[in-house]
């Protein structure tokens, strides 16, 4: 099911990008979004998508879209399993929305992906401490990583958080930049976290511990603003050797 277009020189560059699609529904939209992805065709590329109503667009991806959790992800890696996780708190006292995660498994260099998007329920009304639904979504999430956790995998945990709290389970990379993906809040609204055994205590040398333990060097961290919402796709562009567990 996988998709050969990577060049030699992106062999070892890995893109990540995350994006709240949410918008109102148009072809003008959907061909910018499309235009947008297909920018990536020839490059290693994990795109994962939220706010997502239909999955319309023209290209040559494997494609992981959950209608009922309005979640996509988009790569021209191969896909060896997927699933999709409802959180287990209802929410139809606060809004129509259902929320979860989709999961995704591949690999890369020969190393095990394990890729989450989700999309945390946002700030809708003051009424319901949001934050604290967030904080147990999380930590929902996180227990279905550890109790479904194999050796040597590594995982990334990618979406909309509406928050801009570092959850300390994680390690955000966008703790090595400034970024802000919402213009409208001028805040961090998408996230790309890293999740393993081994944690970071000192984040100001982030992107020397990623090298140092996992092999991994964040060489770029990218902001585009298509100009249909407040939301920007953010990208970080890894160079994997390879990861050590």
């Amino acid at each position: 099911m996988g998709l050969s277009n990577s060049k030699s020189s992106n062999f070892n560059k890995l893109h990540i990008v995350t994006f709240n699609a949410t918008s109102n529904i148009s072809n003008y939209n959907d061909n910018i979004i499309t235009n947008f992805i297909n920018n990536f065709k020839d490059k290693n590329v994990i795109i994962t998508l939220q706010g997502i109503d239909d999955i319309n667009f023209d290209i040559n991806f494997n494609k992981f879209y959950s209608s009922e959790l309005k979640l996509a992800i988009l790569t021209n890696l191969d896909i060896i399993a997927s699933k999709e996780i409802k959180f287990s708190q209802n929410y139809h006292n606060i809004n129509t929305n259902i929320y979860g995660f989709q999961m995704l498994e591949t690999k890369f260099k020969k190393i095990n992906l394990n890729i989450y998007n989700t999309e945390l329920i946002p700030d809708i009304s003051e009424e319901f401490n949001t934050t604290e639904i967030r904080q147990n979504q999380v930590y929902e999430l996180l227990k279905f990583i550890c109790e479904n956790k194999r050796d040597k995998k590594f995982h990334l945990i990618t979406g909309c958080f509406y928050d801009t709290k570092k959850f300390k389970e994680m390690v955000s990379l966008s703790d090595i930049n400034n970024i802000i993906t919402n213009l409208k809040t001028n805040s961090q609204d998408n996230y790309i976290f890293i999740y393993s055994e081994n944690l970071i205590n000192n984040l100001n040398r982030l992107n020397e511990y990623l090298k140092k333990y996992f092999n991994i060097h964040v060489i770029k961290q990218n902001i585009y603003n298509l100009g249909i919402n407040e939301h920007c796709p953010f990208e970080t562009i890894l160079s994997i050797e390879n990861l050590k567990n």
